[in-house]
């Protein structure tokens, strides 16, 4: 009506959609090679200091992911249940995790990255959209760092 043109408003929109499907995309990549198994979502609500899930990317993960026989185990330290199910146990979370996403970021992020990256585990992978994890963790181990803008 105004002849105003929409290119910057469709930019976010679709740079919004990516971001929601990115987590999902790359996972399923990793799975059709390697049948992943075991899987740690950290992070289950829609961004850091709030507790809401509405459009998160972690239940886009949960609903496109449900018929591949996962065993994903959620951690989030601002939701205590999920699903009848107690979220809120960081070490339970990861414990003999193959894959581990981090959804979103936390304020003390670093801490559980030093934690999974200095265990004796069964990590082989990690999602981190956030890039959270620093170039000393990824260059130091074997487990393989999926970030956005990187590879």
């Amino acid at each position: 009506k105004n002849n105003i043109e929409l290119n910057f408003i469709n930019s976010i929109i679709n740079s919004s959609k990516k971001s929601k499907n990115w987590i999902t995309e790359i996972f399923l990549k990793i799975y059709k090679k390697y049948k992943i198994k075991k899987v740690s979502l950290i992070g289950l609500s829609y961004k850091k200091n709030n507790s809401s899930i509405k459009n998160s990317p972690s239940l886009n993960f949960l609903k496109n992911t449900n018929k591949l026989n996962l065993e994903i185990n959620i951690y989030d330290d601002l939701i205590k249940k999920y699903n009848g199910k107690n979220i809120s146990n960081f070490e339970s979370a990861i414990e003999n995790t193959e894959l581990v996403i981090f959804a979103r970021d936390f304020v003390n992020s670093g801490l559980f990255i030093k934690q999974i990256f200095s265990k004796k585990s069964k990590l082989k992978f990690c999602i981190d959209p956030f890039n959270l994890v620093k170039k000393e963790y990824i260059s130091n181990s074997k487990i393989k760092v999926f970030q956005i803008g990187k590879k």
